[in-house]
């Protein structure tokens, strides 16, 4: 694919504009700054011989922690290291020789220096491999430029121009190449086996030449060298940038082939230290998802139920699916199904204790796990979860560029590799994630969540991704170059994805092959036993939501709902007003440890006593939580409509002229429920939407002798009257028992009859008949209208 190569004006102008990577930049160089004090002391006190070799490398151990300079690991410390391990231990005179080198080097001298270290590094070759010493022990001389810039930038207070960090060396090598800059006689280029075409800087006579090329280069682009403590930094902060921008448009596919072995850049890791890369990330191993001891799963447990209103049941089954592997949470719409699948991975697998240093940031490996959340649609395809080549626009020319997928994204946040550089997919290292480069929000992995699982063709998006799923250790990814490479999967990588389990019969089916990846968790609303609990919460929820909407007046309850002055619902601690206490036996332990989970309710305290509106408001919440349960019984609506309920009735209710008069509240509660819940009553079948619309309608004696003739009539369509029972068994009393048991239920269905009765206390408990209705004449209507259209 030909691909127009940029001018000069052009890559700098692109450059001037990447106002993030300037504004980043600037705090990496601000860090240098301040640090460069501390180095060059420690250099003197070496050449002045205060210091051994040994010494002396002990000293720049402190470059582990100064992260702004690139140097604590390849191409400077480790060459260091081997200086003092294998040369200085087979001869004496190799610690005065470096001190020699380093006497009286500063920016005016640095090319004399290189050429120096480099030749002392040739000898040193030939004298150790004699000896039998290999390669990896002995110092590169391709390193010489590297250590001897940089060691003169600390000696020389910043002074100098070129330090010959390999981004630096392989950025210009590309302008260069492209002819975009012209290229001096006497520079040579190293292409063996690396990513990047690459300088070589080895003697006075290179350097030279590069000072004059950094030197036309300002001079062709003055705005590159700006004013201030940054400006020596100039052109290290450019050049690393275009090799990073321009790699594809300006050297082509790389060199060596696919399997090419590449050079780690270490300056390259500094350097996406302050872009939110890798700043305070840590090396850790690849391994399993951890198992959770039963004392902390149980705190966690309480943790994600004081965010979420959930059975613990529900919650531990997902932490077993997990530790299996990949997940699905299906169930009815609103009942936190997407809020569970961020909550659990953040919170399950947190540490216990955090201690943080003075910027924030943990000094723990982290536990817990965040993720990136994408929605399912039907427009899906393998580009969208793996990769894809796109168009881009650069200065009015089009380019293309690579564009992972949403998995493949979520992948590659969990390595150290580089992105645009598949290459060095085959040597990854694990690393924890900050989000957004905030070491206050540090993870050991980064997850995937699908929402709406469904809605897309998803076996076709993953393609050959299923067969990784199923226990390959490595995506195939599709480059820049048409070449597959193998994007390794961490061990403890999850997908987790929600299914709205109303819509399975209209949207995409999944296949067999991606259910056997998947565990399966029904997510359901809560039952009728955290009925209190779930009341509350909503009531709070909903009145929080529209606090906007409403006149606001001072109060003493800064995280209070408040609404004109007249009462607020509030989450004070001294508002307990349930608990469940825990038993459970810890493995090992010599008895039953006590764990006491609260569960928090919201109560109306009102500010001012106004009884008319306080028994309005009260009653009609009750009415309405009372017909939510009920249109439950065959339609399980999630919290979210609960909330979605309260707060139309709420805005209807206190939008009007008369906010006290209990009729305006019905009203509201009427128009409520035809413009939130009705439509989701639709397709009930037509025994279904009966039972409704006489429990609306019909007082309880003549509701219950109703439906018992309807069941009596159902006797001949076994499959709907099972359904009718069903319904009555899912449904548990305040204590947790269901209300219909599996014996009653199979015999009702054994024996049915015409004659077919339920027990009064059962019919009474199921539609909650101990609540008398108010008229709710347009909800009636539109039930009836649905129970005329099936007969259509």
């Amino acid at each position: 694919m030909a691909v127009a190569i940029p001018t000069l004006d052009m890559i700098v102008q692109e450059y001037l504009n990447d106002t993030k990577f300037q504004e980043e930049r600037q705090t990496l160089i601000a860090k240098r700054n301040a640090s460069i004090s501390t180095l060059r002391s420690i250099v003197l006190r070496f050449i002045h011989s205060e210091t051994n070799l040994n010494q002396f490398r002990d000293d720049l151990k402190v470059l582990h922690q100064m992260k702004e300079w690139g140097a604590s690991f390849t191409g400077f410390l480790m060459e260091i290291n081997k200086l003092a391990k294998y040369h200085a231990g087979q001869s004496s005179d190799v610690e005065a020789t470096l001190r020699f080198i380093l006497t009286d080097l500063n920016n005016n001298t640095l090319g004399q220096h290189i050429e120096q270290f480099t030749a002392f590094l040739e000898r040193e070759h030939q004298r150790l491999g004699q000896l039998g010493k290999k390669g990896q022990e002995i110092v590169s001389t391709k390193a010489s430029a590297f250590i001897m810039s940089l060691f003169a930038c600390w000696l020389d207070e910043g002074n100098v121009l070129c330090i010959y960090y390999p981004s630096f060396r392989s950025g210009l090598a590309m302008l260069l190449r492209a002819r975009v800059l012209p290229a001096p006689a006497n520079l040579t280029f190293d292409v063996d086996q690396k990513k990047y075409p690459t300088i070589i800087v080895d003697s006075e006579a290179t350097h030279l030449a590069i000072v004059q090329v950094v030197n036309n280069l300002v001079q062709a682009a003055p705005k590159l060298r700006s004013d201030g403590p940054s400006e020596l930094y100039w052109a290290e902060r450019f050049l690393q940038w275009v090799r990073k921008r321009y790699n594809a448009e300006l050297t082509g596919p790389a060199e060596g082939g696919a399997d090419a072995e590449i050079e780690i850049d270490e300056e390259e890791e500094a350097v996406s230290t302050y872009l939110g890369i890798t700043y305070g990330r840590k090396t850790i191993d690849d391994t399993n998802l951890s198992p959770i001891s039963q004392e902390r799963l149980l705190r966690r447990i309480a943790e994600v139920q004081s965010q979420i209103l959930v059975d613990d049941e529900v919650i531990r089954r997902i932490y077993y699916a997990l530790l299996a592997g990949h997940v699905i949470l299906a169930g009815p719409p609103g009942t936190g199904k997407t809020e569970l699948a961020r909550l659990i991975p953040e919170i399950l697998w947190q540490n216990d204790q955090s201690h943080s240093d003075e910027q924030g940031l943990s000094e723990d490996i982290p536990t817990a796990y965040t993720t990136m959340l994408v929605t399912a649609t039907e427009g899906w395809s393998t580009h969208t979860l793996i990769s894809s080549i796109v168009p881009a626009m650069n200065n009015g020319q089009v380019a293309y560029r690579m564009q992972y997928g949403h998995l493949s994204s979520a992948i590659l946040k969990n390595w150290s590799i580089i992105p645009d550089q598949p290459s060095t997919w085959q040597i990854p290292q694990r690393m924890t994630y900050l989000v957004d480069g905030d070491p206050r929000q540090h993870f050991r992995g980064h997850w995937l969540i699908i929402d709406e699982f469904n809605r897309s063709h998803i076996d076709t998006a993953l393609g050959e991704a299923l067969t990784s799923l199923g226990g390959s250790l490595a995506l195939f990814v599709n480059c820049e170059d048409n070449i597959y490479r193998k994007l390794p999967i961490p061990i403890d990588f999850r997908i987790i994805g929600t299914l709205n389990s109303f819509d399975r019969n209209y949207l995409n089916q999944i296949s067999e092959a991606l259910k056997r990846r998947f565990s399966f968790v029904e997510v359901l609303p809560p039952s009728r036993k955290l009925r209190d609990a779930e009341r509350r919460i909503v009531r709070y929820k909903a009145l929080e939501s529209i606090r906007h909407l409403l006149r606001a007046e001072e109060a003493d309850y800064d995280d209070a709902g408040e609404w004109r002055g007249y009462a607020a619902i509030i989450d004070e601690e001294e508002e307990l007003l349930a608990s469940i206490n825990i038993q459970v036996s810890d493995a090992g332990a010599s008895g039953a440890n006590s764990y006491h989970r609260e569960i928090y309710l919201y109560e109306a305290l009102w500010l001012e006593d106004m009884p008319p509106l306080q028994e309005a408001f009260k009653s009609t919440c009750n009415i309405a939580w009372v017909i939510f349960e009920v249109i439950r019984v065959y339609r399980q609506l999630g919290t979210a409509q609960g909330i979605a309920l309260i707060r139309y009735m709420l805005i209807a209710a206190l939008m009007s002229h008369a906010p006290k008069q209990k009729d305006q509240w019905l009203k509201a509660l009427d128009m409520a429920l035809c413009d939130t819940v009705a439509d989701q009553l639709q397709i009930l079948l037509p025994d279904e939407l009966d039972v409704l619309i006489w429990y609306l309608t019909l007082e309880a004696p003549t509701f219950i002798g109703r439906y018992n003739d309807a069941l009596g009539k159902l006797a001949s369509k076994p499959r709907r009257l099972r359904a009718q029972l069903e319904a009555l068994n899912k449904i548990v009393d305040i204590s947790g028992n269901p209300i219909l048991s599996e014996q009653q239920l199979e015999s009702l269905v054994e024996n049915s009859s015409s004659q077919l009765h339920l027990p009064e206390d059962v019919l009474k408990e199921a539609f909650r008949l101990d609540i008398p209705l108010p008229e709710l004449p347009q909800f009636i209507r539109r039930l009836r209208t649905f129970k005329a259209e099936h007969g259509l």
